[in-house]
């Protein structure tokens, strides 16, 4: 059967069984009947696409994963490579950068201390002279110092950025958990499980109590024997 056909034929039974659906009432054992047998033409539909298409897909999924997996194995060594340049790189910069920094405090300790030095002897000629308050009056004035100009501790190559992060690691998760009690704000860097809570929830059902969780019972209607696209039951 040519493929267009095949998808008009789903077309229109999907449009079908979703306007039987919606406008199903259900009041009596009768209407009850009706929708299982609509329940399972749906999934006789849904049988039928992932025949048709089902093929298609996994091939698709194949060759996509296949190719991913060619990709990671080729750049996998250009990876490891930029990684042990960057560290190599980022290494060296934060040295000379560290060495620049204690470099021009020392410089600016010089000046300042020349300038200081410079201010007192003016002060002590001033007393000398008899003007001890002109002397106190300088003292006393903020030190004018000039500026100092940085060096340039990287090479400023075009292409490569340098930048830094921040990060936080929690230590003492006691202690954090403490903190987030006090201070309300913190609280949102709380996180729940919530998976391992709902499996916590289906193993013990109502007989799970954790102060501040309330347990829900779900209910609902699958097909018996029935399996979902990637083969496991509903």
């Amino acid at each position: 059967m040519p493929i267009e056909r095949v998808q008009q034929e789903i077309a229109d039974g999907s449009l079908d069984v979703s306007e039987r659906a919606t406008a199903l009432v259900v009041e009596t054992a009768t209407d009850y009947a009706s929708g299982v047998a609509l329940l399972q033409g749906v999934r006789s539909l849904r049988d039928r696409i992932e025949s048709e298409y089902g093929p298609v897909v996994r091939s698709a999924y194949a060759a996509h994963k296949s190719a991913v997996s060619l990709r990671k194995s080729l750049d996998g060594t250009l990876e490891q490579a930029e990684h042990c340049l960057k560290a190599k790189l980022s290494e060296w910069a934060i040295q000379r950068e560290n060495q620049a920094a204690a470099t021009q405090q020392e410089r600016e300790a010089q000046i300042q201390a020349i300038a200081e030095q410079a201010r007192q002897s003016v002060a002590d000629g001033l007393r000398a002279n008899g003007n001890g308050a002109d002397a106190a009056a300088l003292l006393a004035e903020p030190l004018a110092l000039p500026p100092v100009p940085k060096e340039r501790a990287v090479p400023d190559i075009g292409g490569v950025i340098h930048k830094t992060t921040w990060t936080a690691e929690v230590l003492d998760r006691d202690a954090f958990f403490r903190a987030c009690l006090e201070e309300p704000r913190w609280m949102q860097l709380w996180q729940v499980d919530v998976k391992a809570l709902n499996k916590m929830a289906r193993s013990l059902k109502d007989n799970l109590t954790i102060p501040g969780v309330v347990v829900r019972k779900h209910s609902g209607i699958t097909l018996q024997g029935r399996k979902d696209r990637n083969g496991k039951p509903e």
